[in-house]
């Protein structure tokens, strides 16, 4: 059912960053035009995000385009890799990344929002309107279930997000720091862990908001890396050596995460200053000693990933129920397909059927009219209405037969009908073009008699 449908996906964590920025150098709507040009292909969407790049096709030539595109990129698509999706697989696949199976945050829910941008902007592009369209609404559909029907986005899962949960609860002890939006952050560090705590916060205080006074300095011993940083959430940074202690001064929450195996933050750095300290790193940036110092609120990366995992636990206790909405929808949708197909198909039969009984309405009202039998309008409009009547009721058995087919899978059987209409439709056809040639024929012929005469 699936057969002409492909999907082929890139990720960061297994890509690479080089091979990663390759495979999604291209605008969203360039790629979906340049495939939408290839042969054989009828529909398209890609879906981006900062972590993962997908492309899903519709097209008898959906497998081969894609297969070819990874080779160019350089990736495995042979058959054991999980690269390359094909039938039954991409829906699988899609439906998964839609409930944030696939995503590194288990359960996150901005997943859903991104594919939903990707729809509307390939519906928009006119890039949909077959299966993968309905694929697509799918995936959406199914998603939303599972966010609203079991926990698997509830509680934070996410280092930055426990991080500034965390902060929001300790930062109000701090004399005229009310919430998180006040607060003046000092991140140390611009590696994997300080990433996602600078972007936590600018999902949380957009770099436009001016009602807060919150701030933002990222220091590292990398400058470029740390101004890369700053900019997500329109900080100021600076190199770690000129880290003072009127940075310390001026700040409420201090995120340190490096790499450095000797201590960032000393005792001595520390005393005398009012702060919230999250010490994100392995081995700890901060000496352990500043949690004795009273006017300083240290907290450890054990706690973070304390919180953290209780959270994971339970999404992860969510994840047969979400499986089991997957597994449900997905029989809903296979049963969707079968029924358009079979709809699609029975559409054309009734049209050319309607097509054949008005070509002989037509002839017969010729007939009568030659043999001086003109009918009424409303005669007219009865016998119509018994012509139309006679052929739906003739074709009716038939095509419930068919939808009840469908409806169980018995491709047998649904094969079997749609062999026998399309035979019969064609000797229709056979019959149209004989009995139009024969009725020139015999015009022709009139024609000439009457010239002989």
């Amino acid at each position: 059912m699936y057969d002409d449908v492909a999907g082929l996906r890139f990720t960061l964590e297994e890509d690479g960053f080089e091979r990663f920025e390759i495979a999604c150098s291209h605008e969203e709507s360039s790629v979906r035009s340049f495939l939408l040009g290839k042969a054989g292909i009828e529909e398209a969407l890609v879906l981006r995000t900062c972590q993962r790049y997908e492309i899903y096709l519709h097209g008898s030539e959906a497998k081969d385009v894609l297969k070819g595109l990874g080779q160019k990129i350089g990736v495995d698509v042979s058959p054991d890799s999980d690269r390359l999706f094909v039938g039954d697989a991409v829906v699988e696949h899609l439906l998964r990344v839609a409930c944030g199976l696939e995503s590194g945050v288990l359960g996150e829910d901005e997943i859903l929002g991104q594919l939903r941008g990707a729809y509307k902007r390939a519906s928009d592009a006119d890039a949909l309107g077959g299966t993968l369209d309905t694929i697509a609404l799918k995936a959406l559909r199914v998603g939303e279930r599972a966010r609203t029907e079991t926990r698997i986005n509830e509680g934070r899962v996410s280092l930055g997000s426990v991080t500034l949960d965390r902060a929001r609860e300790k930062l109000p002890e701090l004399e005229g720091v009310d919430e998180l939006e006040d607060a003046a952050v000092l991140v140390v560090g611009a590696g994997e862990v300080a990433q996602l705590v600078v972007k936590s916060l600018a999902h949380r205080i957009p770099v436009d908001d001016s009602d807060g006074d919150a701030s933002l300095t990222v220091a590292n011993r990398t400058l470029s890396n740390a101004e890369e940083l700053a900019e997500v959430a329109g900080g100021d940074a600076i190199a770690l050596e000129e880290l003072s202690d009127d940075h310390l001064s001026t700040a409420d929450l201090v995120v340190t995460a490096t790499g450095a195996e000797d201590r960032v933050l000393s005792i001595a750095d520390l005393v005398g200053h009012e702060l919230v300290v999250f010490d994100l790193a392995n081995p700890r940036d901060v000496d352990p000693a500043v949690d004795d110092l009273e006017d300083v609120e240290l907290v450890t990366i054990e706690e973070v990933l304390s919180v953290r995992n209780d959270g994971l636990e339970r999404r992860e206790a969510a994840i047969p129920a979400v499986e089991g909405i997957i597994a449900e929808e997905r029989g809903r949708l296979a049963e969707q397909l079968r029924a358009e197909e079979v709809d699609d198909t029975l559409s054309q039969i009734y049209s050319r059927a309607h097509e054949r009984r008005e070509a002989e309405f037509e002839r017969a009202l010729d007939r009568l009219d030659a043999e001086s039998e003109e009918l009424t309008p409303e005669q007219e409009a009865a016998i119509r209405d018994f012509s139309e009547a006679l052929v739906n009721k003739l074709l009716h058995p038939k095509t419930t037969a068919l939808r009840q087919a469908a409806a169980t899978d018995d491709r047998e059987t649904v094969e079997a009908w749609l062999t026998l209409f399309d035979r019969t439709v064609d000797e229709i056809a056979v019959d149209d073009v004989r009995e139009n040639t024969e009725s020139a024929r015999d015009e022709s012929t009139s024609e000439a008699d009457a010239e002989t005469r």
